[in-house]
């Protein structure tokens, strides 16, 4: 069986993990995990609209928004690296991003060819970042259901991708060059 959404398929795990261990997560961090999969679900009748995106990496990368109401609900920025794909989800109400959610894939290698083979994960991390407002608040590694502490630079980076992103999309840009936003 294969699972597209992975990376919700295993908050979910950690999530009823965390609950039977007697641990409670923030309601707030709950509310989030809901309104993001409530978007999730709303996506599947929303049409996406794309926005070509020059990431400057040696496998381009894609840049996707779902709107309702002229409102942005989703953002997804695909970057593809060598031997990796780097995932961004971004979800937003009242168009103010609360949740970013970072998906890692790296991908298996074969031993004779030295060849990468995209069709084999070799491993995948994903961290979920919970925002109120323009406030970090809670950051969660969804495979080790580690609390981790945010740096502030990467903080920092994250709202400026959202802040990037969010407007290429109000502005109805059809280009973006995201190498200047990767590389900050």
């Amino acid at each position: 069986m294969k699972v597209k959404n992975f990376a919700s398929v295993l908050l979910v795990w950690f999530l009823l993990t965390f609950r039977c261990l007697g641990l409670e997560l923030p309601s707030e961090v709950i509310k989030r995990n809901q309104s993001s999969e409530s978007i999730d679900a709303l996506k599947k009748t929303l049409k996406a609209s794309e926005i070509e995106a020059y990431t400057g990496t040696d496998r381009g990368g894609s840049l996707k928004f779902y709107t309702q109401d002229r409102m942005i609900k989703n953002i997804v920025l695909e970057i593809g690296l060598s031997n990796k794909d780097i995932y961004y989800s971004l979800y937003y109400e009242n168009s103010v991003c609360f949740l970013i959610k970072k998906t890692e894939r790296l991908y298996k290698v074969d031993e004779k060819s030295l060849e990468i083979d995209f069709t084999k994960i070799s491993g995948e991390n994903s961290t979920c970042y919970y925002y109120e407002g323009n406030k970090l608040f809670f950051t969660l590694n969804t495979q080790s259901g580690l609390l981790i502490a945010t740096e502030e630079a990467e903080d920092q980076w994250l709202k400026n991708l959202s802040k990037e992103l969010s407007e290429a999309v109000k502005s109805g840009k059809k280009k973006l060059d995201l190498q200047q936003v990767i590389t900050r």
